[in-house]
């Protein structure tokens, strides 16, 4: 299967105010030839929509678990790469996974939106190590970081390695880092940090101690009008060698504690977010018809493909509120995941 009939078969189910065949085309242009269809069946495709803008537009993402046909599609890539190549560097990292002392699983990233057509710069690389029973024995967060760098073949940074450990060490009681990972094609070299377990109460005093530079009061607002449609919340920093960046993505859910941010949206339903969208609309941060759209999105179907019947399953992951001194905008994670049928 090619990857075009792939998108072709999620297409289906994806409203066009999310994301159009102008914007289907331009992730398969970002992608290319990098990854074929087949490699996709049966992973998670993670898509980011802007809530605030009317282009019907995504970047892309799709998951990285052991035993899976994407993983062991790039580990025999990396075999046969160049040695020294990033894919060659992709594949080692990955044939690694769930292995003792090792990270479990993660993602890759694709900026698409503002990305020239034609050029397909290397994409990020995000890793998931939170406390969770598969990530036992696994690195530190700042050891990943370094491990990410070589991954991506960028020069580890002694200041960036600082800057990580600095965050990890003002992490309040109860707190823990669960996603680390870089997107080597920006512009800016910086880590993105994501936090979960911070109390409420907490935000402002935690923030000032890692030197962050933006609108606390900003966060502090935000946050607790958030939280009176959301269950739990995280914080994404984007952390320099300098120090943190003076931006942060609150990462917001109505579903209850005990499920994790990865797999609690294949738990989810169209019920579970109406309330939160609505108030993102009220809010003026979310679009009314991409908010109708996302709920539409929301299902399970099946149909059939080249590869015989298939089911299609998608669902929304979660909404990103970013805030810096601009102001605050309003992004969505959502999720498809393509699987034979039994």
């Amino acid at each position: 299967m090619e990857i075009g009939e792939l998108f072709g078969l999620a297409r289906r189910f994806v409203p066009e105010a999310l994301l159009d065949g102008a914007g289907w085309a331009r992730v398969l242009d970002r992608v290319g030839d990098g990854l074929p269809g087949e490699a996709l069946v049966s992973n998670v495709l993670g898509f980011e929509f802007r809530l605030w803008d009317a282009e019907p537009s995504a970047d892309f993402g799709p998951t990285l678990s052991a035993n899976t046909p994407l993983v062991d599609f790039l580990v025999e890539r990396g075999r046969t790469a160049p040695p020294g190549s990033r894919e060659a560097a992709l594949g080692a990292f990955l044939s690694r996974l769930s292995g003792e002392g090792w990270p479990a699983n993660g993602a890759l990233e694709y900026d698409v939106v503002g990305v020239p057509v034609g050029e397909q710069p290397h994409p990020g690389l995000f890793m998931n190590i939170g406390p969770y029973p598969e990530n036992a024995g696994a690195p530190t967060p700042a050891e990943v970081v370094g491990i990410i760098a070589d991954t991506l073949c960028l020069p580890r940074d002694d200041d960036e390695h600082e800057s990580v450990e600095r965050v990890c060490e003002a992490l309040p009681p109860g707190a823990f880092v669960y996603h680390v990972g870089t997107m080597p094609s920006r512009a800016r070299r910086a880590v993105r940090v994501a936090v979960e377990g911070v109390e409420a109460g907490d935000v402002r005093a935690f923030l000032s101690r890692i030197g962050w530079a933006g609108p606390i009061g900003l966060v502090e607002a935000t946050l607790s009008d958030m939280l009176s449609v959301s269950a739990r919340f995280a914080l994404a920093l984007d952390v320099a060698p300098d120090g943190p960046l003076p931006h942060i993505g609150l990462e917001v859910s109505p579903l209850p504690d005990g499920l994790t941010c990865y797999d609690g949206w294949l738990a989810s339903g169209r019920s579970d977010w109406p309330e939160l969208l609505e108030h993102l609309v009220a809010w003026g941060l979310c679009l009314p018809h991409k908010a109708e759209a996302l709920l539409e999105f929301c299902g399970l179907d099946r149909l059939m493909g080249s590869a015989g019947v298939l089911n299609v399953y998608r669902a929304i992951v979660g909404p990103k509120i970013v805030v810096s001194d601009a102001g605050v905008q309003a992004k969505a994670y959502v999720g498809v995941l393509v699987f034979p049928a039994p």
